[in-house]
């Protein structure tokens, strides 16, 4: 009995061992991938980036940054609405990501949507209170509502 409780346990041991290992591999294939996403974004291959990124968010989908710089690379496509998705995303999982706001406040202005976009602005202004542009758009948004 003993011998079966002690394989029992070095068979669980060596489960969680193999989990790790493999959670860790994977997380360097998303680090590698993220990489290579945002190589690509710099070098203008926005839909070689598009899929790296896509990629990414299906391993890892909580991955700081990803779904800002996903945003990014769906607006340089001229994707807004996807854009605006990705900005939200980012925002739900960091609500103190002033430039995710930022850029979520400009994708509803692209997508006339002025009263989202004056409720992301207003979000930049409460986070970075010292960010003087924002506060010219938002004032700016006001003064165009009126």
């Amino acid at each position: 009995m003993r011998r079966l409780l002690s394989f029992s346990l070095g068979a669980n041991l060596l489960f969680w061992a193999l989990l790790v290992h493999s959670s860790a591999l994977a997380q360097d294939r998303s680090t590698e991938l993220y990489k290579h996403g945002m190589e690509m974004a710099k070098q203008g291959n926005y839909r070689e980036a598009l899929d790296a990124l896509k990629e990414v968010e299906r391993q890892a989908p909580e991955l700081p940054g990803l779904h800002y710089n996903m945003g990014n690379v769906l607006w340089k496509m001229g994707e807004h609405w996807e854009a605006v998705q990705a900005y939200r995303k980012a925002v739900q999982l960091d609500p103190r990501d002033a430039d995710a706001y930022y850029n979520l406040a400009m994708g509803y202005m692209a997508l006339d949507e002025m009263g989202k976009a004056m409720e992301a602005m207003e979000q930049v202004t409460r986070i970075r209170p010292e960010d003087g542009e924002a506060h010219y758009r938002l004032a700016r948004g006001y003064y165009v509502r009126e």
